[in-house]
């Protein structure tokens, strides 16, 4: 997971869009990936999503566009990892952690 750095960056846009960003690539994975190495790229994927799912983001209010919901990007992650892959660790993961 991408970190803000320590200069004070963590109210910055672009720091925020990156760390989004980083969640939207491991969603996108989980969803889409088809190559020989899913697996692998599912290790890389499954850590990030779990620990975005549980991160307090700051809101964008008034702009309710998913891209913009760290947990909500993650969910859409983890959501589309229990479709594929009806694993126990996904479908068993702590509500409290995803805002449910």
């Amino acid at each position: 997971m991408i970190e803000a750095d320590s200069s004070g960056d963590e109210d910055n846009y672009d720091v925020e869009w990156n760390r989004r960003a980083v969640v939207m690539t491991a969603a996108l994975a989980a969803r889409e990936y088809e190559g020989d190495d899913r697996e692998d790229v599912l290790s890389w994927a499954r850590p990030i999503l779990h620990a975005a799912s549980a991160q307090t983001d700051k809101e964008y209010f008034g702009n309710s566009q998913v891209e913009y919901n760290t947990k909500a990007i993650a969910a859409l992650g983890l959501v589309s990892l229990y479709v594929r892959e009806r694993d126990a660790a996904t479908r068993d993961i702590n509500p409290a952690l995803v805002g449910v």
